[in-house]
């Protein structure tokens, strides 16, 4: 199934479900599990594979609200079953679990969120990586291959919509831009994809582990190519990119350092970048949830706060069930709605002043 929200004004707030759907480089260790018994000959140790348990649903949960702003620009997408695509554009049906959840925050105006909504998840179900890769444990040589071809079909399908939003700009006129944060599951294997602040945090444990780092234009890293592109970093109420005006346009500044979109600041030189950064993690026993966010969330929360809320709802929702048929983990679409909602009024409720979007990814086990 596949969704693609755009949130009406105000609060809004539900399981995104019911449509129809078509649809670096090495793991961090401290995300990836311990070593342990092999699960096939030569092939790496799974820390589920140690306990029994294997990963199993994904539940989506969805939560969103205009707050203090006139309007609304975050967008976003959850497809609970993406099938990859032939060469001829028939989805593929190979048993293999694939889902996703994405969130685009966009600024200036939402053409771009609106692009990478409609589009990117059907980019990347084309991309033959998808077809070719089961994200299943196998020996070391072919994970590393595998995490090569996944990581590398991402920064493609990246490059080609920001392409294709630029090209659309350029006829138009359109200066709006848009962060972009996508998680992806693949049978055992969980790839962080984003460009931007939007930001993917997972509870281990009840412990916040964070799986992007936000772009922003004060990183040394990022601040070190803006500047050897020409570009100036400056701090006017945040750190900003800065364009000069120029040919009659006023001189603006960008928050983050990398998004879709955003003409000015990629022509005539490209000041802000497009490419993602992609992380594997292999999830294990204990890993209890994801929390995806806009900007609107982590600006009065920080990454433990978030699954503290996230899980005390969950712990809410099963003890007001435990006189009645008591599971031992949460295991509804309705929890994972409930954790969502739980983070969006815990945002406005500390007085954030922009868009939120939440997306929980609850993570089951067989």
């Amino acid at each position: 199934m596949v969704a693609n929200g755009v949130a009406r004004p105000g609060v809004e707030t539900g399981f995104a479900a019911s449509l129809a759907a078509r649809a670096s480089a090495v793991a961090d260790a401290a995300l990836a599990g311990s070593a342990g018994a092999q699960t096939r000959a030569g092939s790496p140790p799974s820390p589920s594979a140690l306990s029994g348990r294997a990963l199993g649903r994904v539940l989506f949960g969805l939560a969103s609200a205009r707050c203090a702003r006139p309007y609304m620009e975050d967008r976003h997408c959850i497809v609970q079953s993406l099938r990859p695509l032939s060469s001829s554009g028939a989805p593929l049906q190979d048993g293999v679990q694939r889902c996703l959840a994405a969130i685009y925050d966009g600024h200036n105006g939402t053409r771009a969120a609106d692009t990478a909504a409609s589009r990117l998840h059907m980019m990347l179900a084309a991309e033959a990586a998808l077809r070719m890769h089961t994200g299943e444990l196998a020996p070391p040589a072919a994970m590393a291959a595998e995490e090569v071809a996944i990581a590398g079909a991402l920064r493609r399908v990246f490059r080609r919509l920001d392409d294709e939003i630029l090209a659309e700009a350029r006829q138009d006129g359109s200066r709006d831009g848009a962060t972009a944060l996508m998680v992806l599951r693949l049978s055992d294997t969980i790839y962080a994809a984003h460009a931007g602040d939007s930001r993917a945090v997972l509870s281990r444990r009840g412990a916040a582990l964070r799986l992007t780092e936000d772009h922003k234009p004060n990183l040394p890293a990022e601040r070190s190519r803006v500047e050897a592109a020409g570009g100036r970093v400056d701090f006017q109420r945040c750190w900003r990119v800065i364009v000069e005006p120029r040919e009659g346009r006023l001189g603006s500044g960008l928050a983050v350092s990398r998004s879709l979109g955003d003409l000015d600041f990629k022509e005539p030189r490209r000041f802000v970048e497009c490419e993602p950064d992609v992380r594997r993690l292999v999830p294990q026993p204990g890993d209890e949830l994801v929390v995806l966010g806009s900007d609107g969330l982590w600006d009065v929360m920080s990454d433990q706060e978030a699954v503290d809320v996230a899980n005390a709802a969950l712990k809410a929702r099963l003890s007001g069930r435990a006189g009645a048929g008591a599971v031992s983990q949460p295991n509804r679409e309705d929890d994972a709605r409930a954790a969502a909602e739980a983070l969006l009024d815990a945002a406005v409720r500390r007085g954030t002043a922009d868009n939120v979007t939440v997306i929980v990814m609850l993570l089951t086990w067989d």
